[in-house]
């Protein structure tokens, strides 16, 4: 059994989840492996004091499949680590929706 570790970065400090890029559906079609996604909370701040210990939660979504299409992907993904989280999920156009009102 192998395990890929991929955290995309997310806005922490305004906990909000904006554009993700698509490095992480490209490395998991390239090995086949289905996406689980992950929520970290609890450490958010910088400074913590060293007397005070921070409650860190660690939540696991159901996996996505690998074969879906990048965008739906990353929107499945997005979707799952929101509700996880609990982070403010922004919509971000698809690229199709702008080329689309480009037109």
């Amino acid at each position: 059994m192998t395990l890929v570790l991929i955290l995309p970065r997310i806005a922490r400090k305004n906990k909000k989840i904006d554009k993700i890029n698509k490095g992480f559906t490209v490395m998991a079609k390239m090995m086949q492996y289905d996406i689980v996604p992950m929520s970290i909370t609890g450490c958010e701040t910088y400074n913590w004091n060293i007397f005070k210990k921070p409650t860190i939660t660690l939540k696991m979504g159901k996996p996505i499949s690998w074969q879906l299409e990048d965008e739906e992907l990353i929107r499945q993904w997005r979707e799952a680590v929101a509700q996880m989280s609990g982070y403010e999920l922004i919509e971000t156009q698809s690229k199709t929706e702008k080329t689309t009102l480009n037109v």
